[in-house]
């Protein structure tokens, strides 16, 4: 079967068609700056999927929520229609994937089971969250062809490569602007932007993909856990318990050696003024055979 490329949701928000690849999630254990959490984990994805191009905007979610107020940061609203929505929790990111599908005559991605969202099999072709997979595919692993196999070894540890500072204007991370709310910046960096930039303003990566470094960090759909099996694993969609969600993504905020590499990921639950979310879509429904 083919697939478009891209495909145009309402509201303006782009997708693009990611092929699947074998990626390998986490860090070596002796990474410099890794941490506990970052198993890892052989994944083999087996079909192709869309990943949104950009993060969801405060334009496109208040189609879905008018009284949602991001807040501010210092001086700075976060409420400018076209830079990424914040202050969302997971929940709620959910609850506008499952809108959006109602919105386009799609069967929703997720149910609530007990009170909690959970992906419905066989799968849909709702909107839903990425897996940590698919995002790690479409990010670190973007250079991987289709059906070939990427490894963390000899892999650049940055999207820029192995060392600090970026290339300045490189994206949207914790310049000197940041100077008293960010836990850490970047000396030797300039972004020019203090809070969120608009979203796609930084260069796109090899699948014309934006901000999967830096501007805001991302809800995916996996259960955060520190399980360490399984250790390989095939369309996986995360652990089967865990309390909260991860995080993937660096943001404006980011401006340490540790926060700024690919393999970090965090976790929570509610919302926060430095993460967003992107939609993702299967290509295909059905179960994964």
């Amino acid at each position: 079967a083919q697939f478009p490329e891209t495909l145009e949701v309402r509201g303006g928000y782009r997708m693009q068609r990611i092929l699947p690849a074998t990626i390998e999630l986490g860090a070596a254990r002796r990474d410099r700056g890794g941490r506990s959490n970052e198993i890892q984990r052989l994944i083999t994805l087996t079909e192709p999927y869309y990943l949104g191009t950009t993060e969801v905007t405060n334009a496109q979610y208040q189609a879905f929520d008018a009284s949602h107020n991001p807040g501010v940061l210092g001086r700075t609203l976060l409420t400018a229609q076209e830079r990424p929505v914040v202050g969302v929790s997971w929940d709620q990111a959910v609850a506008f994937c499952n809108w959006l599908s109602d919105q386009e005559g799609l069967p929703r991605a997720y149910a609530s089971v007990n009170g909690r969202y959970e992906l419905i099999t066989p799968r849909t072709l709702g909107y839903r969250l990425p897996t940590e997979a698919e995002w790690s595919r479409a990010g670190r692993y973007a250079d991987v062809a289709a059906g070939a196999q990427g490894d963390i070894t000899g892999r650049a540890r940055f999207a820029w490569g192995d060392d600090l500072p970026p290339p300045n204007d490189f994206a949207n991370l914790a310049d000197e602007t940041a100077m008293g709310f960010a836990p850490n910046i970047i000396p030797n960096f300039k972004d020019r932007f203090r809070g969120p930039a608009p979203a796609g303003h930084f260069k796109a990566n090899a699948l014309g993909l934006f901000d999967l470094t830096g501007n805001v960090a991302e809800w995916v759909h996996d259960r955060f856990s520190t399980n360490r099996t399984p250790t390989a694993a095939t369309d996986w969609t995360g652990p089967s318990e865990g309390a909260v969600r991860v995080i993937r993504g660096s943001s404006y905020l980011s401006g340490s050696f540790s926060t700024l590499r690919w393999a970090y990921r965090d976790s929570g639950l509610e919302g926060r003024q430095d993460v967003g979310f992107r939609l993702a879509k299967n290509a295909i429904a059905g179960a994964v055979e």
